[in-house]
């Protein structure tokens, strides 16, 4: 005979009450009971573990503000890293380019510019 269930966990959980459920559920309990103790110990030891990979490296020396750029701008002059590959327009090319930017100055620049692709109106 199958009787309703005595509390809401075992109904969640669905247990009836019966002898062989009622030694699952103290198995269970008696499980739980023992993990206990163990739970604070594993959290402990997480914590240590992300604590030292989150540890910062040797602290090194703080480099002098600016000495970044100027050690870039020296490689850039100095052409140490430059390609041997030329990177040079044809001179056809390069006279069609300056034609374009001579005529681009012969149109009045606006005072707004409107995107009329982008607005409701």
């Amino acid at each position: 005979m199958i009787k309703e269930p005595a509390n809401k966990f075992q109904s969640d959980c669905g247990l009836q009450r019966g002898p062989e459920s009622r030694r699952r559920f103290d198995g269970m309990l008696v499980a739980c009971r023992e993990a206990v103790p163990v739970l604070p110990g594993l959290l402990l030891l997480s914590l240590l573990a992300t604590s030292a990979l989150a540890q910062e490296p040797d602290a090194r020396p703080v480099p002098e503000i600016g000495e970044d750029t100027r050690h870039w701008l020296e490689l850039q002059r100095s052409g140490r890293q430059a390609t041997a590959a030329s990177d040079r327009l044809s001179p056809g090319a390069a006279r069609e380019a300056e034609r374009r930017m001579v005529e681009s100055f012969g149109h009045p620049v606006p005072e707004y510019f409107v995107d009329k692709a982008f607005s409701d109106e």
